[in-house]
């Protein structure tokens, strides 16, 4: 066996191993023991702590079991690449040490069964890609985990076995948690409430339904590969509200993008300010709103609506998004995705 030692980095690809007893120094960071052939790995693999390991790639080695105790000497590991495996099986424990993991690759196995708690532990998880696999469960609980953590981007279940998603559940949920969720090329069975889903997503252009929008398809009558977008359902729209006088008018500004500023306007581009008592600004009880979780809202007494179109509602979107777009125009609307809200102008030339 040839390993090479690169200061901080212990490559031991493609040298034919079938198990691991490896004396490592301690100062390993990186450890690639790719396009092997370990079937098997156990708490012995080390026999001492690697509190530096950050990154372990154990790809392409035909890996069928995880013991549960596989990792206990590895706890601060960051990136675990067990891609292109045999792994049916996902326990409660087998992740368990993985605290600290901040990307977690397993597509291109043979997972059928995952355990509600196996991935409990891993409050730092940013990134789990699980494509390819014969999962035919959709993981919800990994969303509901991580819906109030800072920092996760991404679940990625395309290309498994999924019938049946959780609908009600992923549409409730915050536009930065589904503009990660990837859930193409499954046997999902057509229904005008998963159009409604996808239709939705692909409206505000979230990246795992707009980047992905001829692969969402879903089965009917005996076809299989019927484009879900392309389903007779009635057009969904985004963002329609309406209020009378009197009332008040709560518009919430969910988007895709968590870390920015989100900044409200009154019709002609009027800054909402604490100057300003005929609407307020809730940050979801955050004093900074790039620190909020959830999206701003904002509440519009329509009491003095003698104004025309100006008492309609808001013109309405976030500084990051107009920079991108550079869409805001003086007399129009944006909606939280950044497009021209005319359906807020129809509503307030009624009034």
């Amino acid at each position: 066996m040839l390993c090479v030692c690169a200061s901080d980095i212990i490559s031991c690809s493609k040298v034919g191993l079938t198990n691991v007893t490896l004396d490592l120094p301690q100062h390993t960071v990186v450890l690639d023991l790719s396009f092997n052939s370990i079937t098997e790995l156990y708490a012995a693999w080390t026999p001492k702590h690697l509190n530096r390991l950050q990154t372990m790639l154990l790809n392409n080695n035909g890996l069928t079991f995880l013991s549960s105790e596989a990792f206990v000497h590895v706890k601060k590991l960051r990136y675990l690449d067990l891609s292109y495996n045999g792994l049916i099986l996902l326990d409660e424990f087998i992740f368990e040490p993985l605290e600290h993991l901040e990307v977690l690759w397993l597509f291109k196995n043979r997972i059928s069964q995952i355990d509600r708690y196996a991935f409990s532990t891993m409050g730092a998880l940013q990134k789990l890609y699980m494509s390819h696999n014969q999962i035919s469960r959709f993981p919800l609980e990994v969303l509901k985990e991580r819906s109030k953590e800072d920092t996760f981007k991404l679940l990625d279940v395309s290309s498994n076995k999924i019938k049946v998603l959780p609908v009600q559940e992923l549409q409730t949920m915050r536009a930065w948690i589904k503009n990660g969720v990837y859930f193409h090329n499954n046997p999902l069975t057509c229904s005008c409430e998963l159009y409604n889903l996808v239709a939705s997503w692909h409206l505000r252009e979230l990246n795992s339904a707009f980047d992905f929008a001829g692969n969402h398809t879903c089965g009917v009558s005996g076809k299989q590969h019927e484009k879900i977008l392309n389903l007779n359902c009635s057009e969904v729209k985004i963002l329609i509200k309406e209020a009378y006088l009197e009332q008040t008018l709560v518009l919430d500004c969910d988007t895709k993008h968590k870390y920015m500023e989100k900044t409200w306007v009154l019709p002609g581009n009027i800054p909402v300010s604490s100057a300003n008592d005929s609407a307020i600004v809730d940050h979801g009880g955050k004093d900074d709103p790039r620190d909020s979780f959830h999206s701003s809202t904002a509440s519009l007494p329509l009491e003095h609506v003698e104004r025309g179109a100006e008492a309609g509602g808001f013109a309405f979107g976030d500084a990051a998004m107009q920079k991108i777009k550079d869409q805001l125009e003086q007399n129009g609307g944006l909606n939280p995705i950044g497009e021209k809200d005319e359906e807020w102008l129809r509503v307030s030339r009624k009034r």
